[in-house]
């Protein structure tokens, strides 16, 4: 396929068409975002973020109250972890879940998330992190999404995160942090709810 057109100046309500219900699979390369057959596509459901999980047990997926609109999440594995099946089961939850859910594939940089945030006019970013490089590149990441002029897209992290890391990384502009256990439904129900509010928000200003 070709390269998706960039979305860089356009409304930020206005909305590319993707169907509902499906996720988006990109690789992002040195010339931008481009589409993938859905064959890297993880069919499996481990227990999400656990990677290493023995048991491949199907967390149930509760569909999400009606939204304001459909949102658009960009999920992103940035860094040096090679482990990307926690994302794929996040990103088909969301989709589940009435979002639209673009995943960009693994080894990404922080200037890579952010101009597939731009270039997918995304309402909110989440970004898998096991590697332990969180606090290193999280706030990399936030900083550039400011500098693009999105500091009202949502960040959120998931994955092995200490405890005593979830501070600061909400102090550098982290909207919520998700550790293993956390159920699949809360996470879509959280996210729903925090963009209807940040939605309401806005059109009240």
């Amino acid at each position: 396929m070709n390269c998706p057109p960039c979305r860089t100046g356009h409304s930020r309500r206005e909305q590319v068409a993707i169907p509902s219900a499906t996720v988006v699979w990109r690789r992002v390369g040195p010339s931008g975002l481009h589409s993938v057959s859905d064959e890297h596509a993880c069919d499996e459901v481990p227990l999400w973020p656990s990677e290493d999980s023995t048991r491949a047990v199907a967390p149930p997926i509760s569909a999400v109250g009606a939204m304001i609109r459909p949102y658009r999440v960009v999920v992103a594995k940035p860094g040096l972890d090679g482990h990307d099946r926690g994302a794929k089961v996040i990103a088909r939850a969301l989709r589940d879940s009435g979002f639209e859910v673009i995943y960009t594939g693994l080894h990404q940089t922080p200037d890579q998330v952010v101009a597939a945030a731009v270039q997918e006019d995304a309402d909110a970013v989440g970004l898998s992190m096991l590697s332990g490089a969180h606090l290193t590149l999280v706030p990399k990441v936030v900083d550039g999404l400011r500098a693009a002029g999105l500091a009202d897209v949502l960040l959120v992290v998931g994955g092995i995160i200490p405890d005593a890391d979830i501070p600061a990384l909400k102090d550098a502009g982290v909207a919520e942090v998700f550790t293993p256990g956390a159920p699949l439904p809360s996470i879509a129900e959280w996210l729903a709810t925090a963009l209807d509010e940040r939605e309401r928000s806005q059109a009240g200003a």
